[in-house]
């Protein structure tokens, strides 16, 4: 029988959180919104600029590990990232992001999707066409 007070699990782990969470607690507010930042492709300049900060004082705010919530919320609302799944205490925060207009870059990507759909479209057609063609007289000879 085993008599010890102590675990590796209770000496480790005493929260009983997952080691993911664990791990998430353990970084910086500031670390976890750089991270987020960098995921969303937008550039530094363009975040603190919507937001109306320097480069300099967004570089400084990544490395406060405890970033306010108020300056978390605003890049979450350039990013468009509801931050609440990573800090637990933004739960209850009203996140507008559905009814904005979208970001440039979100109707400039949705524009060269739908140029792309007709592109493609445009292609098959052709290639259904030469497929005609050459059923009916034969490959094309090279000129």
């Amino acid at each position: 029988m085993d008599n010890t007070k102590y675990s590796l699990t209770n000496f480790v782990n005493p929260a009983g959180l997952s080691i993911a969470q664990f791990c998430r607690d353990m970084e910086s507010r500031g670390e976890i919104v750089r991270k987020a930042v960098k995921e969303s492709g937008l550039s530094i300049t363009a975040v603190a600029k919507k937001i109306n900060i320097s480069r300099a004082q967004l570089y400084l705010d990544f490395e406060n590990p405890q970033m306010s919530f108020d300056r978390i919320l605003a890049i979450g609302k350039v990013l468009r990232h509801d931050f609440s799944k990573e800090f637990k205490e933004l739960s209850g925060a009203l996140i507008s992001l559905v009814n904005e207009e979208p970001a440039p870059y979100v109707k400039a990507l949705e524009d060269c999707r739908s140029n792309l759909v007709d592109v493609q479209s445009q292609l098959i057609n052709a290639l259904n066409k030469l497929d005609t063609y050459s059923k009916r007289y034969g490959p094309l000879e090279p000129s």
